[in-house]
């Protein structure tokens, strides 16, 4: 309990650091990463409420076996929590609540600063939390699906959230995100932000064992090979680098690996950010050049990469991957639940936009190019 309470705290501490250096910029901007983060804790916690008394009125949630996904840590008490996460785990859904809402209001706070957070709201409870419960419930997880880091319900989430905005603000006068948000870090970010992924997939294994040289590993090399493969991609797609070109790798590879992280070999790791690189370059590229929109790069990242990634867990993952038994029942399940999950977030993201009165017209951001017009 000490360890799975101790990796709880660091996790997410982790994640908000993590959220709050995205945010990056003023003070402001600080701020609005914390009231982010503050919406999807009262968001989650809320369902979590919601669970405890469906469940002390149906008499569920008495325990029963447990189901190891793939790594020690998921195989936890689920008689301790209403809603069949465990402790340690309705600890850490709660930190990537935070972070995939501070996520979602900043892509949509060029839209305003009430709707940004009616969406991230609505998006937390119509997104993330059925992914999240179906992903990480131990007992009779819905999904059956191999995720340690929660790529499906904050990766998949963000980026069709990213999605559904891009596709509704095509053709306005208004960039998606505020250009003086835009992706300019110090140069110190991308190697912070990557150790605090790895401290992140760490925790989310809930115990400190034999899994974690492994998670750690290929945390390293998969981001190291996504970024290498995403930089000679982007110099043949483009014909010259751009700055943000190794960061998005490094995210690439992250999201590619993260649901994999305590299965893959580290072959499989290279194989799936290798792989995974090439598709999301040849999609995001292809959008941004023909929109003018970068965001479609980050959005098919995390959509795509993210999805695709989880997928090939059932292809290169140690003892139950095709790759090594032969067997397409655990690929097939994977790319099921991914693909299952993709089309859930889409559809929820765009319900949470309309009803946050996302179709209403929008004001210039203060700031932006179309506001000193």
């Amino acid at each position: 309990m000490i360890i799975i309470g101790a990796s709880g705290a660091i996790t997410a501490l982790a994640v908000l650091a993590g959220t709050v250096a995205v945010a990056g910029g003023p003070r402001p901007s600080a701020v609005r990463a914390l009231v982010g983060c503050a919406t999807g804790w009262g968001a989650w916690l809320a369902v979590l409420a919601i669970a405890a008394v469906w469940t002390s009125m149906t008499g569920g949630g008495q325990g029963g076996p447990t189901v190891d996904a793939g790594t020690s840590g998921l195989a936890a008490d689920s008689g301790a929590d209403p809603a069949g996460l465990g402790p340690g785990l309705a600890v850490l859904a709660t930190a990537l609540a935070g972070l995939g809402a501070a996520l979602a209001a900043r892509i949509t706070l060029a839209s305003g600063r009430r709707l940004s957070l009616v969406f991230a709201t609505l998006w937390v409870l119509v997104v993330f939390s059925p992914v999240a419960l179906a992903v990480f419930q131990i007992d009779s997880a819905p999904l059956g699906v191999v995720d340690l880091a929660g790529v499906l319900p904050v990766a998949v989430g963000v980026g069709a959230a990213c999605t559904v905005v891009l596709v509704a603000r095509r053709g306005s006068p208004v960039p998606a995100v505020p250009s003086r948000l835009a992706a300019r870090f110090p140069p110190w970010f991308p190697p912070a932000a990557w150790a605090l992924c790895v401290v992140w997939f760490v925790g989310m294994e809930l115990a400190v064992d034999s899994a974690t040289p492994v998670i750690v590993s290929n945390a390293v090399l998969g981001p190291a090979t996504s970024a290498l493969i995403w930089v000679i991609l982007q110099r043949m797609l483009r014909g010259r680098g751009i700055p943000h070109g190794p960061a998005l790798g490094m995210l690439c590879g992250l999201v590619a690996v993260g649901a994999g992280s305590g299965n893959l070999t580290a072959v499989g790791a290279v194989l799936t950010a290798a792989i995974t690189a090439v598709v999301c370059a040849a999609i995001g590229y292809p959008l941004a050049r023909r929109t003018g929109q970068t965001l479609w790069l980050a959005a098919t990242v995390l959509l795509v990469g993210g999805a695709l990634g989880t997928g090939l867990v059932g292809v290169f993952a140690a003892r139950i991957g095709i790759f090594y038994t032969g067997q397409p029942e655990p690929a097939i399940a994977q790319f099921a639940a991914a693909s299952a999950v993709v089309a859930w977030s889409l559809a929820g993201s765009a319900g949470a936009w309309l009803l946050a009165g996302g179709r209403r017209p929008v004001r210039p951001f203060a700031g932006s190019p179309a506001a000193r017009t």
